[in-house]
């Protein structure tokens, strides 16, 4: 078939084509005008994504955008937010919607709060806009206040729930370090009880530098030893008047427990230790000098050296005792620093529980448009002309294939499969137009031929 015969076949069967063609006008005119109209009232709300924490300081990181925005919209349209929405407009409790509800099947298997929520969430929808941090939310209503109301409603509502559900998990996340910080107290002080309870059992007291006093008054011997040694190397050089090991013992006992009462106080347990150890070492230093301790010109070097050798051996023999206490030690500081860490992260999630920011920054008024979004007559219209056209000529062709009529002596040619080899023209009578086509054949019969 050519494109002139398709053309021809379109002319002579144009009753079918405007037929059809009126009919799909008719009925989308029809159906628009009884279509209920919708109207969309839409708000919108600020996304301060790269906003720091104000309790933490940390931002959100561009991995987590994506995820993060998908979250805040499936929120927007969840039950958590429209069954607010329903109590701030107070539908439950309208007579009307009360008698709707109850007339429904739904009445036996859900709430009425829950039935219009659903409601709701079906003519809600958000979503942000492009290439901005801006979340636009829209409702679909009849009426246009209506849309622009419930519009509002439902991005403060949306708003109070995120703080809502924010404060929710920084109070439970606190909560629970506030359990680890319990715990982590009672291990810190269980371990200083167990060691408290251990320097007791082997008479051990550790200084501010975590040593005990025996190996600090080692370390002053051996100190005092070289000391002595210098000045007995020196020529002509008489060796002063010195005191035996226990009264110079006795005077660094003194000079520590002067730095004690200043740094640690008088109720310390290592300043009550060298309280106790001075009346130990007067005992020693006045038996010291009653036996003739105190020498003039005798060699000091060498007591010195006989008090550092004895000093060693004491401080080898309760070696394993104090680092086994100054072990303990390290693990208290250890757990100390853990339980301190603990603290000042339930610090933050309790603020963050008392924080009044969302990150969401509600933007103007809610709008809804003074025409209604739907139904779009242009665009039913539209379509419906454009159906309706193909829909008459696909009929065209079908009658056309049905009954296939010779109009031209292309057609002859194509239904005889020979050419044509001269038209003979005829005369026919005048008729009364008509003023709509036939629609089984495109001419006239012929007259039948006289008999010959």
């Amino acid at each position: 078939m050519s494109l002139i015969q398709f053309f021809q076949i379109l002319w002579a069967r144009r009753v079918i084509v405007l037929a059809a063609l009126l009919s799909c006008l008719i009925a989308a005119a029809v159906t628009a005008e009884l279509l209920p109209e919708r109207y969309t009232g839409r708000s919108r709300v600020m996304l301060d994504v790269v906003k720091p924490d104000p309790v933490t300081g940390q931002m959100l990181g561009s991995q987590f955008l994506r995820a993060y925005t998908r979250t805040q919209i499936e929120l927007i349209k969840d039950y958590q937010v429209a069954e607010p929405v329903v109590d701030r407009l107070g539908w439950a409790s309208n007579p009307a919607i009360v008698q709707s509800y109850q007339n429904s099947v739904e009445s036996q298997s859900e709430d009425i709060r829950h039935w219009l929520a659903r409601e709701i969430i079906r003519n809600t929808d958000a979503g942000l806009i492009e290439a901005s941090n801006i979340m636009e939310i829209t409702f679909k209503s009849s009426n246009p206040d209506t849309a622009r109301r419930i519009a509002t409603v439902l991005r403060d509502t949306y708003v109070d729930v995120s703080l809502q559900l924010r404060r929710e998990a920084a109070g439970k996340t606190a909560d629970w370090y506030q359990q680890q910080r319990e715990d982590a107290q009672r291990l810190v002080e269980s371990a200083e009880a167990e060691r408290a309870r251990y320097a007791k059992e082997h008479n051990i007291v550790l200084n501010a530098q975590n040593m005990d006093l025996e190996s600090a008054r080692l370390d002053s011997l051996s100190a005092q030893s070289a000391s002595a040694a210098a000045l007995g190397a020196t020529p002509q050089m008489r060796m002063p008047t010195t005191a035996g090991p226990a009264q110079m013992q006795l005077a660094q006992n003194e000079q520590q427990i002067a730095q004690a009462g200043q740094t640690l106080g008088p109720n310390h347990p290592t300043f009550q230790a060298l309280i106790r150890q001075r009346a130990v070492l007067e005992q020693a230093a006045a038996r010291e000098r009653a036996s003739g301790g105190v020498t003039g010109g005798g060699n000091p070097a060498a007591a010195i050296n006989s008090a550092y050798e004895a000093q060693k051996a004491r401080v080898i023999a309760r070696s394993p005792e104090v680092d086994r206490i100054q072990q303990m030690t390290r693990d208290i500081e250890q757990k100390r620093q853990e339980l301190g860490k603990i603290e000042d992260r339930a610090g933050e999630l309790r603020l963050s529980a008392n924080v009044s920011e969302t990150g969401l920054t509600p933007m103007g008024t809610a709008t809804s448009g003074e025409k209604p979004d739907f139904p779009n007559k242009p665009l039913i219209i539209a379509a419906a002309t454009g159906f309706g056209l193909i829909l008459g000529i696909c009929l065209a062709l079908l009658v056309e294939m049905l009954g296939r009529r010779i109009r031209t002596s292309n057609d002859l040619e194509v239904s005889a499969g020979a050419p044509v080899l001269a038209e003979v023209h005829l005369e026919l009578p005048e008729q009364p137009r008509r003023w709509l086509p036939s629609l089984g054949r495109a001419h006239p019969a012929l007259p039948a031929p006289e008999a010959a």
